[in-house]
């Protein structure tokens, strides 16, 4: 039986649209993601997602693989959503034309993005309006970051007024580590060569977010070497595993572990050294 679509539909709300531009930004989502970024209500959430998906804004992927390893579904954008955006003038070229391809994206590009979510959700969580998020899909438009770009750069306004600047990565198992190695190397010579002075701001703080705890020994120790072997960089590495960050409450936690160091600090105790 053929579904007949409604004559007369209401314009999309502000929420609607809100969801969109959520999608835009981290490509893909689940609900509850949705609704910790917003601190909203997860049952209004998935109303509003609902109806983007009966309408054909979006795409969702809850298959019977997700059942039986008990997965959410996740939501991404699809052309006519896409559309909206770009009849706003919300959007990148280059961004949406990677879009079009999440519809065929990988598992593992598709939980990275989620989990990338997931941890932004933490931090925006415990500071709320005082940190600003931008992601690989805002920050393709700017020529000083490094290349590629991390996956967030994040602002965060510091209870005196102060703005902290932090470059966030997440560091997955099913990525080679020799990529890994790559990218906090890149993250050395763009310190070196000083390509951040631009900004006449001070070098962001490297956060990495690792699947798991040993994954992280591993990247801290490579970081932590990295920065020895280097004669200009005195970039600051802090590592925590996943698992800690998706459960972060205060901005006290101990949960990061700079590169060398066998202790942990909180968000407050890194801004204090950042100074």
């Amino acid at each position: 039986m053929i579904r007949k679509e409604p004559k007369y539909r209401r314009p999309l709300n502000i929420g609607q649209i809100s969801i969109l531009k959520l999608l835009y930004k981290f490509r893909f989502a689940t609900t509850k993601n949705i609704a910790d970024y917003q601190g909203g209500v997860e049952k209004s959430v998935y109303f509003r997602l609902r109806g983007l998906y009966e309408q054909g804004y979006i795409g969702r992927n809850h298959d019977s693989e997700y059942y039986l390893k008990r997965k959410h579904a996740s939501y991404y954008l699809l052309p006519k959503g896409m559309k909206v955006l770009k009849d706003l003038a919300d959007f990148n070229t280059t961004v949406i034309n990677s879009i079009y391809k999440d519809k065929v994206a990988s598992e593992q590009f598709k939980e990275r993005s989620i989990n990338i979510f997931t941890i932004c959700c933490s931090l925006k969580t415990i500071y709320g309006d005082k940190i600003k998020v931008f992601t690989k899909s805002d920050l393709v438009v700017f020529d000083y970051f490094p290349q590629p770009p991390p996956d967030a750069y994040i602002k965060l306004e510091t209870d005196n007024g102060a703005m902290k600047h932090f470059f966030l990565d997440y560091y997955d198992l099913a990525t080679p580590f020799f990529l890994h190695r790559k990218k906090i190397d890149r993250y050395i010579k763009y310190d070196e060569e000083g390509d951040w002075d631009v900004t006449k701001t001070e070098l962001p703080v490297f956060l990495s977010v690792n699947e798991n705890p040993t994954l992280l020994k591993r990247t801290s120790k490579r970081m932590a070497q990295a920065v020895d072997d280097s004669l200009y960089s005195e970039a600051k590495f802090y590592s925590a595993d996943l698992d800690t960050i998706a459960k972060l409450k205060k901005s006290q936690e101990k949960a990061w572990q700079l590169a060398g160091e066998t202790t942990f600090d909180s968000i407050e105790e890194i801004l204090v050294k950042a100074v």
